[in-house]
């Protein structure tokens, strides 16, 4: 992975220096007058040479440079997380196409003859954000009629707010609206990220479900003879 520091913090430094990580390291932009077209081409080798690149905390906002960095990660690749640790912010990129990380083997779903859910992971290392970060891998078989949306949710217990087993809920569509269903590409596999507010929810263990559906008529897509998936299981100490 690729560590860019939009601004020297002695005290990530440290840390960073008395950890075991291993990660290449950088700090961009290096100067207050660095020039934009240098920058870019930094971030467009940092790219194609790593899998990740991680953006830790602000640039000085009176630098001519700043808000350079950031405007072309989020032009150029796909934001995974963006938090905060100890105070310090945190974001996470990858490539948009999922080559270096994109799951093999059976799928974990099949949506009707749609799409097929090749993957998930759950992670909460999100900092000094309570929630948890769901990161699905999906590819298609075939376009929609209709642009079709997909719900993450984190099923447990009754909860007594709602008198059902919901207690946290993302609905979005592909790659929050880059992608359609109605003229994704069959076969290309994609990634998408969601995020599950975990503030109110009890210790316990509670399963992350997947459902694609109609937003207009409310329909589900069936994924074999349930109306979704079980991307993995969340416990929450």
């Amino acid at each position: 992975d690729m560590i860019i520091q939009a601004a020297a913090d002695e005290a990530f430094n440290y840390y960073f220096e008395q950890s075991a990580l291993s990660n290449d390291r950088k700090q961009l932009p290096a100067n207050p007058r660095q020039p934009a077209e240098e920058i870019a081409m930094l971030l467009e080798q940092d790219a194609q040479t790593h899998p990740r690149i991680w953006l830790v905390a602000q640039t000085f906002p009176d630098w001519p440079s700043a808000g350079i960095v950031e405007r072309w990660l989020s032009t150029h690749l796909q934001q995974i997380r963006a938090t905060s640790v100890s105070g310090l912010r945190v974001e996470e990129y990858r490539p948009w196409q999922p080559a270096a990380d994109a799951p093999t083997g059976t799928p974990l779903a099949t949506f009707g003859d749609l799409a097929e859910l090749t993957g998930a992971s759950i992670d909460t290392a999100m900092g000094d954000q309570h929630a948890a970060l769901v990161v699905l891998y999906w590819r298609p078989l075939r376009d929609s009629e209709t642009p079709l949306k997909f719900s993450v949710q984190l099923i447990g217990a009754t909860n007594p707010a709602t008198g059902t087993p919901l207690w946290s809920q993302d609905d979005q569509f592909p790659q929050d609206g880059r992608l359609s269903t109605t003229t994704w590409t069959a076969g290309e596999t994609f990634r998408d990220v969601y995020t599950l507010p975990l503030a109110g929810v009890p210790p316990g263990e509670y399963t992350v479900v997947v459902r694609l559906y109609n937003p207009d008529t409310g329909e589900r897509i069936p994924a074999g003879e349930m109306d979704g998936a079980t991307a993995g299981t969340l416990i929450i100490p």
